[in-house]
């Protein structure tokens, strides 16, 4: 029913990191697409994105805070270990007691807790469920590391999800594909703080709280999933490729997307692309582009578009959606 996002004002340009790592501009952007991200302020912590972004959604599906049944907030940067950041969320949105938790997929994690929602509402436990995703992926990053601190942004979007044949211009969910790989688990992965190793004056000396990535294992595997996803959600809708208007993907790596759609074949015009701007948002990521494809009237009525993420795991989803005429 509605859909709302939200970015920091503050930008980490190329220029500033080709500086510190004797890199230029114009290799990052050939490496990744990506010309600056979007980063947050020391004052500001996941839950203050989330509750942002929320609130643009219940304006956009012109409905209260009150009028939801659960929220699900999918995060991999919480604000505390405990409580989750979907409690806090509630609580400044001024909500009823209802369900609140939060969801880590990885870069996977808003689809996931779109289908989650879906299954929620389809099970008859929830008539409407508010949707997050939102990241501070600048405060895993290691800036001399030029596997992450080059990719992530920070950044957040939410949804509106209800039951009913929804209204025109609404998104009606079609199929969905998840599932994940935990024999890849180490190939995106914070080392240290969770109760295997905890944080300790060793674990900091030793970088192990920052995010690390093997980004060509990253790489290959999202360019030979991200193809089969597309075609296996729209197979599940009872679509093909040809009836594929728009594919809103994860905002990964630009070579990864144009590796991708070249495997499907789709044109890059059929393709929602922002990196350049926002960087990897991880589980903010796809609700970006999606909105930003509807700022730009790209999402017409009787259009079919596909959602599709891949991120730590490593997990993957699609979704199929039409939009409502």
């Amino acid at each position: 029913r509605g859909v709302g996002c939200y970015v920091p004002e503050g930008r980490l340009t190329n220029q500033e990191l080709a500086t510190r790592l004797g890199v230029t501009h114009e290799y990052i952007v050939k490496l990744t697409g990506i010309h600056e991200r979007r980063w947050a302020t020391p004052e500001q912590a996941t839950s203050d994105l989330a509750v942002l972004a929320a609130v643009k959604a219940l304006q956009d599906a012109d409905m209260t805070p009150d009028a939801m049944d659960a929220v699900i907030v999918a995060t991999a940067t919480p604000d505390h270990v405990t409580p989750s950041t979907a409690n806090l969320v509630q609580q400044r949105l001024g909500m009823r007691q209802v369900p609140s938790y939060d969801l880590n997929a990885g870069c996977t994690g808003s689809l996931y807790a779109l289908i989650t929602a879906h299954g929620l509402i389809q099970a008859g436990t929830c008539q409407t469920v508010l949707v997050i995703g939102a990241e501070l992926t600048s405060r895993l990053v290691d800036l001399s590391d030029q596997d992450t601190a080059l990719v992530f942004g920070d950044g957040a979007g939410a949804l509106v999800v209800q039951a009913g044949p929804g209204r025109r211009g609404d998104l009606r969910l079609l199929s969905h594909l998840w599932g994940s790989d935990g024999g890849k688990a180490d190939l995106i992965k914070v080392p240290a703080g969770g109760s295997r190793y905890p944080a300790s004056p060793l674990t900091l000396e030793k970088g192990e709280h920052f995010l690390r990535m093997h980004g060509s294992s990253v790489f290959r595997f999202a360019v030979r999933m991200l193809p089969t996803l597309v075609q296996d959600v729209l197979a599940r809708a009872g679509r093909t490729l040809d009836d594929l208007k728009l594919l809103i993907p994860h905002q990964a790596n630009w070579r990864i997307l144009e590796a991708a759609v070249r495997k499907l074949p789709i044109s890059l015009d059929q393709v929602v692309i922002n990196i350049d701007r926002y960087g990897n948002t991880s589980a903010a990521s796809v609700l970006l582009a999606l909105e930003e494809a509807r700022q730009q009237d790209r999402l017409q009525p009787g259009d079919t578009a596909v959602l599709a993420s891949f991120g730590a795991g490593l997990t993957w989803a699609a979704v199929a959606v039409e939009i409502v005429a």
